[in-house]
This record gives structure tokens, C-alpha cells and sequence, in this order.
């Protein structure tokens, strides 16, 4: 992804001070061979850090000027590749998006539902912060934010995934501008995203629950006989207490949802709801 700052100054605009990381290599000569030393930045995907790899190659048969044009357009690809456009020094008091995330977590993350927030995190730490953590905020434009768009948009990448990391961050930006209008926002439409490639989802035939069911026992029995008639979702149906079934009006209440062993609200409002008492569910609720 190019650097925010190093686009906006070659638009003419003024940005913070940059400091250049910018490689030509290191050239030597041994045993008239001509070899080039250069730092490649490799990204690892697993904890959104870059590590520094010394690399050489060498050039057999040529002579100083002709090994170093040889080796020019695989230090061109190195210098993109390792943002060599320019590495930011944000002023003493300019907030940068790490600061905005900090006051997110702080002010708005503790009211999100254990499992999105766990998305979020995940997002933030493998891809937002390590790419634009250190942006100064009025240099973060829907321009910037379409280079993290293009420099995570690899090819073993769902589309979907992207969007998603992406929503994390424009959310974050949208929840802190409410109370902060100095915040930007970023809105996914200015934006262009890759292709999304729509999942197949796997449903289980009727003979196949069938099948299921009648291989289970006791409360697991009970759970995905509730699954199999109602359609709720599985954390609804961890959450449900014996409070929430009405056995004389034949109905079961949704007002809980369980994740990782906490109880909390239904995924959104619309979720509270209530459905029918199956027939069939009456004995295996009596077996528990």
C-alpha cells in the first residue's frame, strides 16, 4: 500500500515530515563478480508484522555498470513492495488512527457483543493497525484507504473477507465521528472493492436430521431437535432458560443469546421473537 503522506505531498499538499526508506542496495565486488545486497520488508499475515530479509544476488559475466541495470528493476519492485516511498514521522501532537482505535476501545467496543468484537480485534491487529496505525488522521482520505484496500486484496483472499476488514475499519471511523467530527469517515462506496465470490452453503436433507436426531441422546437430543423445528440459531438455543418456554401458550421466548459461555442479547432487535411449541418437542423437554 503507498504511504498516505508521500501521496498527499506529491499532490502539492502539505503532510507531516517524511523520512525516506528508500534501498539501492549494497554493492561489492569479489573475485570480479558483482553482487548486490538489499533489505526486502516480508509481511507476515499470521501476527500484521513485517520482518526484514537481507537478500543478495549476484552477477556472473558483467560489469559494474551492466550488473547494476540489471539489478534496477528488482530494486524497483523491492522499494514498492516495502512502502520505500516514504516511512511517516507524525508530528508531536497529530492524532493518528491508532489513537482514534484506542478511544474506541475505550469508549464504544465495551458495548459490542463478545463475538463481533472478537472479529474486530482480530481485523484491527492482523491488518488495520500494522498498515495504517500510524496515519496522522488528515491524511487518512478514501485515496489512502483504497491503497489498504489494494494491499489486501491478495489472491487467496475472499472479496467478502476484505469487505469485512474494511467494515471494521470505516465503523470504528463512523461510531468515534459521532462524537468527534476532527475524525474522518470513509464511506464503502467510494471505494473500490474486489470481486465477491458467493459461498454454497451445505443444508442437511430432511433424512439427514432425521438420521441425526434419532443418534443423539438426552440434551443434545433436545438441542437439535429445537434447531431442526424452529430455526433458531444455535447460540439462541444455548441461551434459552426454562423461564423463556411458555408451556401452557406452546410458545418459547428468544431473549437471550450464549457465547462462550456468557449470556447476552439476541444478535439484533428483530431477533427477540417467539415460536411455536412443536408437538414433538414436549417429551424430550420432559427427559431433561
Amino acid at each position: 500500500m503507498e504511504n498516505c503522506s508521500a501521496l498527499q505531498q506529491r499532490k502539492g499538499g502539505t503532510g507531516p515530515a517524511v523520512r525516506r526508506r528508500f534501498t539501492s542496495g549494497s554493492w561489492k565486488v569479489r573475485n570480479k563478480v558483482w553482487s548486490c545486497k538489499y533489505p526486502e520488508h516480508v509481511f507476515n499475515e499470521q501476527d500484521g508484522t513485517y520482518k526484514v530479509v537481507v537478500r543478495r544476488k549476484s552477477f556472473p559475466g558483467l560489469n559494474e555498470r551492466a550488473a547494476k541495470a540489471s539489478m534496477q528493476a528488482t530494486l524497483d519492485a523491492v522499494n514498492t513492495a516495502n512502502k520505500a516511498e516514504a516511512q511517516l514521522v507524525v508530528p508531536k501532537h497529530e492524532r493518528t488512527v491508532s489513537d482514534v482505535v484506542a478511544e474506541w476501545r475505550k469508549l464504544v467496543a465495551p458495548h459490542h457483543k463478545p463475538r463481533g468484537l472478537e472479529t474486530s480485534e482480530s481485523h484491527l491487529k492482523a491488518h488495520i493497525i500494522p498498515a495504517l496505525g500510524d496515519i496522522p488522521l488528515p491524511q487518512l482520505n478514501v485515496r489512502c484507504v483504497q491503497g489498504f484496500v489494494n494491499s489486501i486484496s491478495i489472491p487467496t483472499r475472499n472479496g467478502k473477507t476484505v469487505e469485512n476488514i474494511v467494515l471494521t475499519l470505516t465503523g470504528i471511523l463512523n461510531a468515534m465521528h459521532k462524537s468527534d467530527k476532527a475524525i474522518p469517515t470513509v464511506k464503502l462506496s467510494d471505494l473500490t472493492m474486489p470481486p465477491k465470490e458467493k459461498a454454497r452453503p451445505r443444508f442437511l436433507t430432511g433424512q439427514e436430521i432425521k438420521r441425526l436426531i434419532k443418534a443423539s441422546r438426552g440434551v443434545f437430543r433436545t438441542i437439535l431437535m429445537v434447531l431442526a423445528l424452529s430455526g433458531m440459531r444455535i447460540n439462541e438455543v444455548l441461551g434459552l432458560r426454562v423461564e423463556d418456554i411458555d408451556f401452557d401458550s406452546k410458545v418459547i421466548h428468544v431473549k437471550k443469546s450464549a457465547y462462550n459461555g456468557t449470556l447476552g442479547t439476541p444478535k439484533s432487535a428483530p431477533a427477540q421473537r417467539t415460536f411455536l411449541y412443536q408437538p414433538p418437542l414436549r417429551k424430550s423437554y420432559a427427559s431433561i
